[in-house]
């Protein structure tokens, strides 16, 4: 090969007309492989973050309706409670007082096992990073 000048240059001297151009086509054939890899690379990553997002998103619609369900569950709850106590004063009036304080204790126990949160501040709490 020659250079601009139309010298030979001496590191080539000696060398094959198409070793140079195997080394050029090798250069440019790892110069498109890298910049695959880069583009890749980026393709990869942000798939990654639509995946995490999705993922946090799936997790807070989880929390919101576990926490909603409970808040339902305690409210039937509540009320089945209330429909049987009112049933039982009407059958045995005297034992109103005693019901009420039945009461009282049976809604400490339903709220200790399912308590009625704020879903949105649950949520909050839970997925806060």
């Amino acid at each position: 090969m020659t250079d601009a000048f139309g010298e030979r240059d001496e590191e080539q001297a000696g060398r094959p007309p198409w070793l140079s151009i195997l080394v050029g086509s090798l250069s440019l054939i790892v110069g498109v492989l890298t910049v695959g890899a880069v583009v890749l690379s980026i393709l990869a990553y942000s798939q990654a973050l639509t995946d995490i997002h999705e993922i946090e998103s799936s997790r807070k619609a989880s929390i919101l309706l576990s926490c909603e369900e409970q808040n339902t569950r305690n409210a039937h709850t509540v009320a089945a409670l209330d429909h049987l106590l009112a049933v039982a004063v009407r059958e045995h009036p005297a034992s109103a007082q005693q019901v009420a304080a039945s009461r009282a204790s049976t809604l400490l126990l339903i709220d200790a096992l399912a308590p009625v949160e704020n879903c949105n501040a649950r949520v909050i709490r839970f997925t806060k990073h």
